[in-house]
């Protein structure tokens, strides 16, 4: 495989093989330690290629060449010269594939400027929001290789031995379709890390926590019926006063902020059920000013129409419940957060 690769790249290849006296290469590759003793091997190998080298040759052939040598002749003139001779035909086809390349719409990877995308992760950033949906960006290894993202449907792991641990034990504390749904929810929302929680107002729930005994909350008045009940039943038992106001009205939101005392802004637009819009950029930057965390309800845009920590947020909450899964045949909560807010809070 090496060598059919090769021979093309460094203009080896040959149309007429007959008048070129190449007939290509078989190359065989094997561990010597798998046949006996490494050393006795190589003098063995050695001892043949030297015969080979040497045996008589026929009129008009002035050297025998060992696999690999003519390869590695025209590698070191192609280097040399500083360019590669690429056969006709080879050329024209390469012509119509960098025109289409280079066109605006032209095939994934350009970039609506028409220009092609830097290689690498930034590539992936290029794509449309429906590629990135295709094509996930993740860390999982799939032995399958898989069109769909494969489901891990398992509780426990095997180990590699009895004294080392593999990347995932047990699914509660790990699990690979896990990741790879956390990874490609952060992708999309322009996120650090992404947490998966069983529904939305898990989620919330677990974001409520980072006020504790004593601090303040400033939400929305037109909220979720679950997100209200949160926040009118259950935080407060803990200690946790709640503020609601207009979020519609940036003015009653810095007016209801008590610095030094509200932890959690937590934000809804549009919001539901009223479809209210916030301007979630000033409200988070007045958040910030008073030492405040943001967390932003983006279920009914998710991260396909609307990126609040592109908007100065900290948290984004998508529920996939609602636009992600769009069947109403699963429950699923997100939080995709920043590094910094990491840094501000404990989670």
């Amino acid at each position: 495989m090496v060598e059919l690769l090769a021979g093309p790249l460094v203009g080896a290849a040959v149309s007429d093989k007959l008048a070129e006296k190449n007939w290509g290469n078989l190359v065989l590759a094997l561990d010597p330690s798998l046949l006996g003793n490494p050393e006795l091997i190589k003098a063995r190998m050695s001892a043949v290629l030297e015969r080979v080298r040497s045996a008589p040759r026929q009129p008009g052939v002035s050297e025998i060449l060992l696999p690999g040598e003519r390869g590695n002749r025209l590698a070191a003139t192609r280097v040399s010269a500083g360019m590669v001779p690429i056969e006709p035909n080879m050329l024209a086809s390469l012509r119509v594939m960098a025109a289409k390349f280079g066109a605006p719409g032209g095939p994934i990877g350009v970039t609506s400027s028409g220009t092609a995308p830097r290689a690498g992760r930034d590539a992936w950033e290029s794509y449309s929001v429906a590629t990135k949906l295709v094509h996930g960006r993740h860390s999982i290894e799939d032995p399958y290789n898989s069109s769909g993202p494969p489901l891990w449907q398992t509780a426990t792991f095997a180990q590699p031995t009895s004294t080392t641990n593999g990347p995932y034990d047990y699914t509660r504390s790990g699990n690979p379709t896990r990741d790879m749904l956390q990874e490609q929810m952060a992708a999309l929302e322009g996120a650090d890390r992404a947490l998966a929680f069983t529904s939305g107002m898990a989620a919330l729930a677990a974001v409520a926590k980072l006020a504790g005994v004593g601090e303040h909350i400033v939400a929305g008045e037109d909220l979720y019926g679950g997100t209200s009940r949160l926040l009118s039943m259950v935080v407060p038992a803990a200690g946790v006063s709640v503020t609601n106001v207009d979020m519609s009205d940036v003015e009653k939101v810095r007016r209801a902020i008590i610095p030094g005392k509200t932890k959690l802004v937590m934000i809804e637009s549009p919001t539901n059920p009223r479809m209210q819009i916030c301007d979630i950029r000033a409200i988070c930057a007045a958040a910030r000013a008073a030492g405040a965390v943001t967390c932003v309800d983006n279920s009914i845009m998710c991260p396909t129409f609307q990126r609040p920590l592109d908007l100065g947020a900290d948290i984004s909450m998508t529920s996939g419940t609602k636009f992600i899964g769009g069947h109403a045949d699963v429950t699923l909560g997100i939080l995709s957060i920043k590094v910094g807010v990491r840094r501000r809070t404990t989670w």
